[in-house]
């Protein structure tokens, strides 16, 4: 609390910013120490396109699953359905 030069009587507030600032400066260290660590901990490998077609001995025990955005399930360019693809896969 500041007072003013009208008296003692009369007293003048006002905020005390410093404290605020002191704050928001840890934060913002705790912030910069934590977030490389936090990219850090999510590790995936995203397989790379390949152009080139599979070998001929790899091509026919080959099993593609493809579900499309409306719910429909192809297993090789066959539209089974979800309840029919556990007996093809059986097969």
């Amino acid at each position: 609390m500041a007072f003013g030069t009208a008296g003692l009587n009369r007293s003048q507030s006002s905020i005390n910013v410093t404290p605020l600032i002191d704050v928001l400066l840890v934060l913002l260290i705790i912030f910069m120490v934590i977030t490389p660590i936090l990219t850090k901990a999510l590790q995936s490998d995203i397989p790379q396109k390949i152009d080139q077609p599979l070998p001929e001995e790899y091509s026919d025990k080959q099993l593609i699953v493809r579900v499309e955005t409306d719910g429909s399930v192809f297993l090789n360019r066959d539209n089974v359905g979800l309840l029919g693809l556990a007996e093809r896969l059986r097969e």
